[in-house]
Formats: C-alpha cells, structure tokens, sequence
C-alpha cells in the first residue's frame, strides 16, 4: 500500500498536471477529502468488480448469503403471487417399506396403484422419482395388485401390469368419444431416467479429448417402447449438482448424454415439468412437449465422436451450438435461459418446502402405504384432483436422502422444489448493470461522506451500518421474486475502500476546528 501511495504522489507530481493542482488547492480541505474519497471508492469498486472471480472468499460469501436468504423465507408465509401451483408427494416413507416387506427395489404393483390414483384423480402433472430401469422378475411371489383394478387381460407379472396400465392410458389419450385429442382427463406422466457415467472403455476416443463428464442413458428393460412412442409419457432427468460442501443447491436443467451410442440431451425433471404446465412459446410453431425435447437435443446433444466406441464408425454428425436458448414464461414474465455453461446464480434452487413443512394449502405429504393398503376410509381423488403429484421414496435404504441448506431432504422433496422453483420465481436473476453501478455509486457517496465527516474507524462503523439498514431489506424483499441484489460485493467494497483511505492521510479536522473555534 505505501508503494501505491507513492506512485500515485510521484504521478500527480507531474509537471503537465501543474495547473489542475492549482485549481485543486483551492478547494476547502473538507471538498478535497470528499473528492479524493469518492475517487478511491470508484478505483476500489471498479478493480473488485474486474477481479470478481479471482477475489479470494467472495464466492463463498455469496452462496453463504443466498442460504441464509432462502432460510429466511422458509415456511414464512405464501409468496406465490403469480401461480397456483400446488404439490402433493406420494412418500414411501419408512414405514410404508417396512409394510411393504422391505423390498430392494419399488414394487412395481405398489407403484402402479400410486400412479393409477393420481392419474384418474384426475392430477395436473404425476412425476414418478422411482428407479425404472431394471425388469424385477415376479420371481414366484404374488402381484397384490387389487383384482377389480386389474383388466382380464393384465399380467401377472407387476412390471408387465406396470406396462400394459402405461399402454392403455397412452392409447386413450389420444382420442375422446368425439375422436379428438385431449390431455384434460390424462395428466402427461414423468418417469426418472437413470443416468450414469460413461463406461471406461468409452471415457476416451483415439485423438480426442476425454469425455468423462459425458454421460450414458440406460433404458428401461421393460418400458422404453412404451414410453418413447408417446406424447404423454416422458423421461426425464433427476440429476442435481451437489457442491463441495455436500449440499444440493443447484440444479441442472438439461443433461448432455449419450443414449444407444447415439448423440442425446435429455430435460430434467423440474424443466420438462415447467414446460408442459407454462407451454412456453417456441419459434417453430405451437408447443407439445415433443417438439421441445427435440429442439433441446438438436441444440445440446453432444458430438457424435464422443459417443461411439474406439474404432466404430461414428454415425451421422449432429449439430452443436453452445448458444443459449431463451425461453419465455408468460406468467412470471421472466427469460428462461439454457445454457451449456450458466452462471452459478441461474443454477441456484430457491427451497421453500420441507417434508414438515407448515404451507398446507401448497404442499401435502401422504404416505404411500394410505393409497395402497385397503381400508374403511380410502383417501378421497379430490386431494390430488388439479395438483402436481411427485412419487418418491424418504425411506433410507433407498439411499435418495440429500443434504440442502434448509436441512436433510429425499430426492422427490428435491424435485418439488426445484419445480416450485421455476414456476414460483423462474431463474434468479441479477438487477441489471445500470441499476447495479447507480446503487454501488450512491453507496460510494455514503462511505465518502462517512469517511470525511469521522474518522476511518467511525467513518467504516456508520457505513456498515448504513449498507446494512438500506442494502439488507431491499435485497431480502427483491429474493422473493426471484431477483438477487447482491449485498456481499458492496461489502468487499468497502473493505477495500478502507484499505485505500489508509495510504491517504487522516481526513481534515472538520469536528477539531468547530471546537477550537469555540
């Protein structure tokens, strides 16, 4: 510091700036103070703003501010002002698995009952956060699955009663009695695609570069025909990024992967949720869900080279932008923005329930076990009827148990969040540039003034003050609609700007000459 401060007095000592320290000389002592300060904090706030990303501790302030933000909000109060998006979770919690025999996978008769009550309820949208990618032979015991539900023609097995229930329902969606389409009385259904890393021998092709990041859809045994032929049957991703720290706070809105050796980029669930409930407008005509995922995998889907094994020929190439994709929601009036590289903000998932949460009247949670298990007082169609229901396992050797910055969740409590999320609010978003440089700027004037009527000690205590009482409530009130205020960089901001006032001499005594004047 003492350096600067002596090529700074080296270069305003210059000969050529004689006539500007004239003019400087005669301004009052205190007008002096107050320009150099308002010119220290302007170098500072510019310097920082430059080196944002290289600035030790920043990044980690502001994930521990936008926490402390989503805490704050939690179960507060209904903040919806602009959906009325309501969830219900089907939860195979631990005693509907002890119930249930302890089963290593989901019994698939179990799961067709969850499904079956929340599509003929009828529900708004039925997400399925359950494992289908593995055919579980009957292996001799019994489908419980209740026999006035089943059709003459259904098999035994669970998963093949699974998928000849998925057929049917694909079938009837299409036509009402008039013969025209109509999706009112059949929710679309989301189904969890299981997605894992490349196998070792594919990590690497012969003169490309590693594709360890890539990833490989695997396909259902036993409902991958059925699925993929119709237009209210969707796979999906639950993929979420955890960070460093072990908790979930981002999310991934598409996955870039690999399915059949083939180029391919699949929606998560939270996105093609979003999607199908918002029907965002697309520049090729009408939206249906079809023509959403395929714009996603011609503009995401990665090279083909990097999806074939060493030494087999590649297939037809596929086109890649890494342009983002804008996307409109009409209701909150907000972008949507995918892209293969967003920043760590537009990741972010604002948690506003919990398993106990207190928001009934948005959030239910119903043991599985209610729905499957007969008994003298069924659960009504009407506590589903127009809702999004996501099925989900909390039990723990499910092992789909994640760390959040509101606690300990399952991976469905996941999922609901991050739908809530993108319907609630959209995409956080910071307040644009102008509004940004104009608060920082004003903030400035305020550390200036501070720092000229008090000494450097006071001067940063009634500016912190200040920055707190203004900057804190602003930024909390703009979070609830999805837009972030950063208060942490005016902070380092002012750190900063203290370092500098400290090259420069102490401010003028302002206050010492009214005494002595006295």
């Amino acid at each position: 510091m003492s350096w600067l401060a002596e090529r700074l007095a080296a270069l305003t000592a210059h000969p050529a700036l004689a006539p500007l320290r004239r003019r400087w000389s005669l301004l009052p002592p205190f007008a002096q103070h107050l320009f150099k300060s308002l010119l220290i904090g302007s170098v500072a706030a510019a310097v920082l703003s430059f080196a944002r990303p290289y600035v030790p501790g920043l990044a980690g302030a502001e994930t521990t501010a936008t926490d402390w933000a989503i805490k704050f909000w939690q179960d507060r109060f209904d903040i919806s002002h602009t959906t009325d998006e309501r969830f219900v979770f089907f939860d195979i919690d631990e005693r509907t698995y002890r119930a249930w025999g302890e089963p290593l996978f989901v019994p698939r008769d179990k799961l067709l009952e969850l499904i079956r009550f929340a599509a003929e309820a009828p529900a708004n949208l039925v997400v399925v956060d359950v494992e289908l990618a593995k055919h579980v032979p009957l292996g001799g015991r019994a489908a419980s699955v209740s026999p006035s539900r089943t059709e003459p023609s259904d098999p035994v097995d669970p998963d093949l009663a699974l998928t000849a229930y998925l057929r049917r329902y694909a079938a009837r969606s299409q036509q009402t009695p008039g013969g025209t389409q109509s999706h009112a009385s059949f929710p679309h259904i989301i189904f969890a695609r299981t997605i894992g890393p490349r196998a070792p021998s594919d990590a690497t092709l012969e003169g490309s570069s590693p594709a360890a990041a890539l990833r490989e859809e695997r396909p259902s045994e036993f409902l991958e025909d059925v699925v993929s032929v119709s237009k209210v049957l969707h796979w999906a991703s639950p993929l979420s990024d955890r960070d460093d720290d072990g908790l979930v706070r981002n999310w991934r809105l598409f996955e870039p992967t690999c399915l059949d050796r083939a180029p391919h980029a699949i929606p998560s669930m939270a996105l093609l949720s979003w999607a199908v409930l918002r029907t965002p407008m697309m520049s090729q005509g009408a939206f249906s869900p079809a023509a959403f995922e395929e714009e996603l995998r011609r503009r995401f889907a990665p090279p083909s080279a990097t999806c074939v094994q060493a030494g087999a020929s590649p297939v037809a190439s596929t086109t890649f932008s890494s342009e983002p994709w804008v996307l409109y929601d009409g209701t909150l009036r907000k972008r949507l923005v995918l892209s293969s590289r967003p920043s760590d903000l537009e990741q972010r998932i604002f948690y506003k329930f919990q398993t106990s949460t207190s928001l009934v009247d948005l959030f239910s949670r119903v043991p599985a076990l209610l729905i499957t298990e007969r008994s003298t007082r069924p659960l009504s169609p009407e506590l589903v009827a127009g809702k999004t229901v996501v099925i989900g396992s909390s039990y723990e050797a499910g092992k789909d148990l994640h760390q959040t910055p509101i606690g300990e969740m399952a991976g469905a409590m996941v999922v609901i969040n991050q739908i809530n999320a993108l319907m609630e609010f959209g995409q956080f978003q910071e307040v644009s540039r102008g509004i940004r440089w104009a608060g920082l700027l004003a903030l400035i004037m305020i550390f200036s003034l501070s720092f000229s009527f008090f000494t450097t000690t006071w001067g940063a205590q009634v500016s912190t003050l200040i920055l707190n009482a203004v900057l804190l409530p602003l930024s909390l009130w703009l979070f609830q609609y999805g837009w972030w205020l950063d208060l942490v960089f005016p902070l380092f901001v002012l750190q900063a700007y203290q370092k500098f006032i400290d090259m420069d001499v102490n401010p003028p005594p302002v206050i010492r000459r009214h005494r002595h004047a006295n």
